[in-house]
């Protein structure tokens, strides 16, 4: 087996040319991998460029933010380029166009950054939500600016990120299938309680008349999502 690859990705919001700087280092250290893994490579390489190409979405970031990402093995790396590849068709699926694409892509990595949160949840959950906005007539923007808001909330609530990719897990999958109940809402409740909050304040209800909600089945997928987009101010003021 080859000798461990460590890589570090550093993304400082001095300018595209600083990130180029620091993605040809990473393909640097990803063209040391064995020819066992030279196609992973190629492939983590690919959506490196693609997805962190940001320019302009880290304009408004603090310098000096960092996300530091160190991969033990030729086999990680493997494991990684196929995760990145499988995020990277889901987006291009939610998405109906290249614009959104590119854009999309961009803004998940950014808000990803900005929360501190998991992008693979970030870009989870768009995928499986997009269609559902654009069904109520919303845009991409919509949808990343709403996960943006799943994500302040998750870090306020001090979720673990084994709790909050089972509520991104969760939430996704009823906001896909049209209603918000059971397993999934109980998810929510345990492991988020600001987004709950959040939600039964955007419906003008309790806690507790949420849960009678939930149970009736009247939790839709366009009540949840207008709700939470009513909170949006409140939980970017609060994180």
């Amino acid at each position: 087996m080859a000798a461990p690859i460590v890589l570090g990705i550093t993304i400082r919001a001095n300018g595209s040319a600083q990130v180029t700087g620091e993605l040809d280092r990473v393909r640097g250290s990803i063209n040391g991998a064995d020819s066992a893994a030279q196609n992973a490579n190629r492939s983590f390489a690919a959506m490196a460029r693609e997805t962190l190409g940001l320019g302009s979405a880290l304009k408004g970031l603090a310098a000096g933010l960092s996300v530091l990402a160190i991969y033990q093995s030729t086999k990680e790396l493997i494991r990684l380029a196929d995760t990145m590849t499988l995020l990277d068709s889901r987006i291009k699926i939610a998405t109906g166009s290249q614009a959104d694409y590119l854009s999309s892509s961009k803004e998940l990595v950014a808000i990803s950054l900005r929360t501190g949160t998991s992008f693979e949840a970030n870009a989870t959950i768009f995928s499986r939500i997009n269609k559902a906005m654009e069904q109520m007539g919303g845009t991409t923007r919509n949808t990343t600016a709403l996960t943006e808001t799943l994500a302040q909330s998750l870090r306020i609530s001090g979720a673990s990120a084994g709790e909050a990719a089972s509520v991104i897990r969760q939430m996704s999958q009823a906001l896909a299938s049209g209603v918000l109940r059971g397993d999934e809402f109980n998810s929510l409740m345990e492991n988020s309680p600001r987004l709950s909050q959040a939600l039964a304040d955007g419906m003008h209800v309790s806690i507790g008349a949420l849960r009678a909600m939930a149970e009736a089945g009247e939790l839709t997928s366009k009540r949840v999502i207008t709700a939470i987009q009513s909170q949006s101010s409140v939980i970017r003021h609060l994180s």
